[in-house]
Protein backbone atom coordinates (compact mmCIF):
# COMPACT_ATOMS: atom_id res chain seq x y z
CA UNK A 1 0.00 0.00 0.00
CA UNK A 2 1.46 3.64 -0.70
CA UNK A 3 2.33 5.84 2.04
CA UNK A 4 0.28 8.88 2.78
CA UNK A 5 1.59 11.00 4.88
CA UNK A 6 -0.31 11.94 7.66
CA UNK A 7 -1.15 15.72 6.98
CA UNK A 8 -2.55 14.51 3.43
CA UNK A 9 -4.94 12.08 5.23
CA UNK A 10 -5.99 14.58 7.54
CA UNK A 11 -6.82 16.48 4.97
CA UNK A 12 -8.42 14.09 3.21
CA UNK A 13 -11.30 13.46 6.16
CA UNK A 14 -11.70 17.20 6.75
CA UNK A 15 -13.17 17.92 3.44
CA UNK A 16 -15.09 14.76 3.55
CA UNK A 17 -16.54 16.32 6.60
CA UNK A 18 -17.09 19.31 5.29
CA UNK A 19 -18.76 17.82 2.36
CA UNK A 20 -20.87 16.24 4.25
CA UNK A 21 -21.98 19.38 6.31
CA UNK A 22 -22.36 21.13 2.89
CA UNK A 23 -25.03 18.34 1.73
CA UNK A 24 -26.65 18.52 5.29
CA UNK A 25 -26.78 22.65 4.87
CA UNK A 26 -28.40 22.66 1.86
CA UNK A 27 -30.81 19.94 2.66
CA UNK A 28 -32.30 21.44 5.90
CA UNK A 29 -32.12 25.27 5.51
CA UNK A 30 -34.81 27.16 3.80
CA UNK A 31 -33.78 28.23 0.21
CA UNK A 32 -31.35 31.61 -0.40
CA UNK A 33 -33.35 34.61 -0.70
CA UNK A 34 -31.61 35.84 -3.39
CA UNK A 35 -32.86 32.90 -5.21
CA UNK A 36 -36.41 34.30 -5.50
CA UNK A 37 -37.22 36.94 -8.64
CA UNK A 38 -40.98 36.75 -8.28
CA UNK A 39 -43.60 39.85 -7.48
CA UNK A 40 -46.89 37.80 -6.44
CA UNK A 41 -48.94 40.87 -6.91
CA UNK A 42 -47.83 41.90 -10.49
CA UNK A 43 -51.40 42.09 -12.77
CA UNK A 44 -51.24 39.70 -16.30
CA UNK A 45 -49.86 41.66 -19.47
CA UNK A 46 -50.64 41.07 -23.19
CA UNK A 47 -47.73 39.88 -24.79
CA UNK A 48 -45.91 42.91 -26.64
CA UNK A 49 -46.93 45.12 -24.14
CA UNK A 50 -44.78 48.30 -24.04
CA UNK A 51 -43.69 48.66 -20.35
CA UNK A 52 -44.33 51.91 -19.13
CA UNK A 53 -41.82 51.23 -16.10
CA UNK A 54 -39.17 54.22 -15.58
CA UNK A 55 -37.18 52.91 -12.69
CA UNK A 56 -35.09 49.95 -14.21
CA UNK A 57 -37.57 47.55 -14.27
CA UNK A 58 -37.98 48.27 -18.00
CA UNK A 59 -34.86 46.47 -18.65
CA UNK A 60 -36.20 43.44 -16.77
CA UNK A 61 -37.96 40.27 -18.52
CA UNK A 62 -41.70 41.10 -18.05
CA UNK A 63 -42.42 37.36 -17.33
CA UNK A 64 -39.98 37.78 -13.53
CA UNK A 65 -43.49 39.75 -12.58
CA UNK A 66 -46.09 39.24 -14.82
CA UNK A 67 -47.92 36.45 -16.27
CA UNK A 68 -47.66 36.89 -19.99
CA UNK A 69 -51.37 36.26 -21.99
CA UNK A 70 -51.40 35.81 -25.75
CA UNK A 71 -52.52 38.40 -27.94
CA UNK A 72 -55.97 38.37 -28.55
CA UNK A 73 -56.27 39.34 -32.70
CA UNK A 74 -59.48 41.93 -32.14
CA UNK A 75 -57.76 43.83 -29.38
CA UNK A 76 -56.61 47.23 -30.35
CA UNK A 77 -53.38 47.76 -30.47
CA UNK A 78 -53.40 50.20 -27.60
CA UNK A 79 -51.84 47.16 -24.88
CA UNK A 80 -52.72 49.11 -22.28
CA UNK A 81 -55.08 47.70 -19.78
CA UNK A 82 -58.37 49.61 -20.28
CA UNK A 83 -60.33 51.65 -17.00
CA UNK A 84 -63.42 53.48 -16.97
CA UNK A 85 -63.62 57.02 -16.44
CA UNK A 86 -63.70 58.56 -13.50
CA UNK A 87 -62.52 55.34 -11.47
CA UNK A 88 -60.85 55.89 -8.79
CA UNK A 89 -57.07 54.56 -7.99
CA UNK A 90 -56.41 51.74 -5.77
CA UNK A 91 -53.05 51.81 -5.91
CA UNK A 92 -52.64 53.38 -2.26
CA UNK A 93 -48.95 54.02 -3.38
CA UNK A 94 -47.06 56.86 -5.31
CA UNK A 95 -48.75 55.97 -8.28
CA UNK A 96 -51.83 57.94 -6.83
CA UNK A 97 -49.70 61.11 -8.04
CA UNK A 98 -48.98 59.74 -11.64
CA UNK A 99 -51.55 60.23 -14.52
CA UNK A 100 -53.53 56.99 -15.18
CA UNK A 101 -52.78 57.29 -19.07
CA UNK A 102 -49.19 56.30 -18.19
CA UNK A 103 -50.57 52.72 -17.80
CA UNK A 104 -53.97 52.80 -18.84
CA UNK A 105 -56.29 53.60 -21.83
CA UNK A 106 -59.82 55.79 -20.67
CA UNK A 107 -63.21 54.05 -21.70
CA UNK A 108 -66.59 55.19 -21.54
CA UNK A 109 -67.22 51.50 -19.89
CA UNK A 110 -65.23 48.12 -19.39
CA UNK A 111 -68.19 46.79 -20.95
CA UNK A 112 -67.93 49.00 -24.07
CA UNK A 113 -64.88 47.79 -24.70
CA UNK A 114 -65.54 45.07 -27.06
CA UNK A 115 -62.13 45.42 -28.45
CA UNK A 116 -59.68 44.76 -24.86
CA UNK A 117 -58.90 41.41 -23.22
CA UNK A 118 -61.44 39.80 -21.55
CA UNK A 119 -58.65 39.25 -18.77
CA UNK A 120 -57.79 43.00 -18.25
CA UNK A 121 -61.09 43.73 -18.21
CA UNK A 122 -61.40 41.65 -15.22
CA UNK A 123 -58.51 42.71 -13.73
CA UNK A 124 -59.63 46.36 -13.88
CA UNK A 125 -62.89 46.10 -13.02
CA UNK A 126 -61.50 44.32 -9.75
CA UNK A 127 -59.21 46.45 -9.16
CA UNK A 128 -60.97 49.65 -9.56
CA UNK A 129 -63.81 49.03 -7.67
CA UNK A 130 -63.57 47.43 -4.20
CA UNK A 131 -66.19 45.46 -2.24
CA UNK A 132 -68.79 48.34 -0.99
CA UNK A 133 -68.00 49.40 2.62
CA UNK A 134 -64.43 48.36 2.66
CA UNK A 135 -62.33 51.05 3.92
CA UNK A 136 -58.79 50.24 2.78
CA UNK A 137 -56.39 51.48 5.34
CA UNK A 138 -53.07 52.92 4.00
CA UNK A 139 -49.72 52.45 5.57
CA UNK A 140 -47.91 54.69 7.61
CA UNK A 141 -44.98 56.27 5.11
CA UNK A 142 -43.35 57.95 8.62
CA UNK A 143 -43.18 55.26 11.41
CA UNK A 144 -43.53 51.89 11.46
CA UNK A 145 -46.56 49.87 13.13
CA UNK A 146 -46.61 48.93 16.58
CA UNK A 147 -44.65 45.70 17.32
CA UNK A 148 -46.16 42.94 18.65
CA UNK A 149 -45.16 40.13 21.32
CA UNK A 150 -43.85 37.17 19.70
CA UNK A 151 -44.36 34.45 21.25
CA UNK A 152 -42.98 30.79 21.11
CA UNK A 153 -46.78 29.82 19.11
CA UNK A 154 -46.16 32.94 16.61
CA UNK A 155 -45.25 31.08 13.80
CA UNK A 156 -48.83 29.17 14.00
CA UNK A 157 -50.48 32.08 13.26
CA UNK A 158 -47.97 34.03 10.95
CA UNK A 159 -47.72 33.18 7.20
CA UNK A 160 -44.32 33.49 5.76
CA UNK A 161 -43.52 35.18 2.54
CA UNK A 162 -41.39 36.52 0.81
CA UNK A 163 -39.83 40.28 0.04
CA UNK A 164 -38.16 42.71 -2.17
CA UNK A 165 -38.12 45.97 -3.15
CA UNK A 166 -35.80 48.95 -2.34
CA UNK A 167 -35.45 50.45 0.97
CA UNK A 168 -37.26 54.35 1.29
CA UNK A 169 -36.94 54.77 4.78
CA UNK A 170 -35.05 53.32 8.04
CA UNK A 171 -36.31 53.59 11.70
CA UNK A 172 -34.99 54.66 14.21
CA UNK A 173 -33.18 57.25 11.72
CA UNK A 174 -29.60 57.07 14.25
CA UNK A 175 -29.47 53.56 15.37
CA UNK A 176 -26.77 54.43 17.58
CA UNK A 177 -28.82 56.25 20.08
CA UNK A 178 -30.51 53.11 21.11
CA UNK A 179 -28.62 50.02 20.23
CA UNK A 180 -30.78 47.12 21.04
CA UNK A 181 -33.60 48.94 19.28
CA UNK A 182 -34.38 46.98 15.99
CA UNK A 183 -34.35 48.16 12.52
CA UNK A 184 -37.29 48.58 10.72
CA UNK A 185 -37.08 48.95 7.13
CA UNK A 186 -40.12 50.44 4.72
CA UNK A 187 -39.67 48.00 1.46
CA UNK A 188 -40.96 49.62 -1.37
CA UNK A 189 -41.25 46.86 -4.41
CA UNK A 190 -42.65 49.61 -6.77
CA UNK A 191 -46.10 47.29 -7.70
CA UNK A 192 -47.92 46.94 -4.42
CA UNK A 193 -47.92 49.31 -1.11
CA UNK A 194 -44.82 49.57 0.78
CA UNK A 195 -44.36 47.51 3.70
CA UNK A 196 -42.50 48.12 7.14
CA UNK A 197 -39.96 45.31 7.68
CA UNK A 198 -38.50 44.40 11.14
CA UNK A 199 -34.96 43.14 10.31
CA UNK A 200 -32.68 42.86 13.83
CA UNK A 201 -30.66 45.05 15.93
CA UNK A 202 -28.08 47.21 14.02
CA UNK A 203 -25.49 45.85 16.25
CA UNK A 204 -26.39 41.94 14.93
CA UNK A 205 -26.97 43.21 11.24
CA UNK A 206 -23.14 45.23 11.15
CA UNK A 207 -21.96 41.45 12.90
CA UNK A 208 -23.23 39.53 10.02
CA UNK A 209 -22.38 41.85 7.20
CA UNK A 210 -25.81 42.81 6.87
CA UNK A 211 -26.15 46.40 7.24
CA UNK A 212 -29.17 48.02 5.55
CA UNK A 213 -29.32 51.61 4.03
CA UNK A 214 -31.94 53.90 2.66
CA UNK A 215 -31.73 53.47 -1.00
CA UNK A 216 -30.83 49.77 -0.46
CA UNK A 217 -32.51 47.30 -2.30
CA UNK A 218 -33.27 44.17 -0.36
CA UNK A 219 -34.69 40.84 -0.21
CA UNK A 220 -35.49 37.89 1.66
CA UNK A 221 -37.86 36.23 3.81
CA UNK A 222 -40.36 37.35 6.32
CA UNK A 223 -43.75 36.39 8.34
CA UNK A 224 -46.88 38.46 9.25
CA UNK A 225 -50.39 37.67 10.25
CA UNK A 226 -51.51 38.93 6.63
CA UNK A 227 -48.83 39.54 4.18
CA UNK A 228 -51.43 41.68 1.95
CA UNK A 229 -52.31 44.01 5.03
CA UNK A 230 -49.36 46.99 4.82
CA UNK A 231 -50.44 48.15 7.87
CA UNK A 232 -48.83 44.92 10.09
CA UNK A 233 -45.91 45.04 11.06
CA UNK A 234 -43.77 41.50 9.49
CA UNK A 235 -41.00 40.40 10.49
CA UNK A 236 -37.96 39.24 8.64
CA UNK A 237 -36.02 35.74 9.12
CA UNK A 238 -33.64 36.10 6.07
CA UNK A 239 -32.04 38.99 4.81
CA UNK A 240 -30.06 39.65 1.40
CA UNK A 241 -28.53 42.74 1.03
CA UNK A 242 -25.48 43.45 -1.25
CA UNK A 243 -24.80 39.81 -2.30
CA UNK A 244 -24.59 38.81 1.43
CA UNK A 245 -27.10 36.50 2.97
CA UNK A 246 -28.06 36.24 6.55
CA UNK A 247 -30.25 34.52 8.94
CA UNK A 248 -32.08 36.58 11.79
CA UNK A 249 -35.14 34.68 13.37
CA UNK A 250 -35.25 31.18 13.30
CA UNK A 251 -38.47 28.68 12.92
CA UNK A 252 -39.97 30.12 15.86
CA UNK A 253 -39.41 33.92 14.74
CA UNK A 254 -37.25 34.26 17.41
CA UNK A 255 -34.26 36.91 16.83
CA UNK A 256 -31.31 34.93 16.69
CA UNK A 257 -29.45 37.60 18.70
CA UNK A 258 -30.85 36.70 21.49
CA UNK A 259 -29.07 33.35 23.37
CA UNK A 260 -32.17 31.87 24.02
CA UNK A 261 -32.98 31.37 20.45
CA UNK A 262 -29.67 29.75 19.57
CA UNK A 263 -30.54 27.61 22.60
CA UNK A 264 -33.98 26.45 20.24
CA UNK A 265 -35.51 28.27 23.80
Amino acid sequence: MKYIPHSVAEWVMALGIAFSLGIFFVAVVEDNPWQDHSYGDAPPITLGTPAPHTDGKEKMTCSTCHAILPPDPNQSKDFRIPIAVGAPSPHGDERDQQPCSNCHRYVNSLQQDVGGSGVAQAVTAAMAMPPQGEVKKKPSLRFPPKAKPLDKEAHEIFTFFRFQGKVTRIFPKNPKLDPQANIVALVDNGITQPMWVDLAPNWFLKSEGCRVFKGMFIKGQAAAEDPKDRTELAYATTLGVNGKSCFLRNSHLRGLWDPMAMMGK
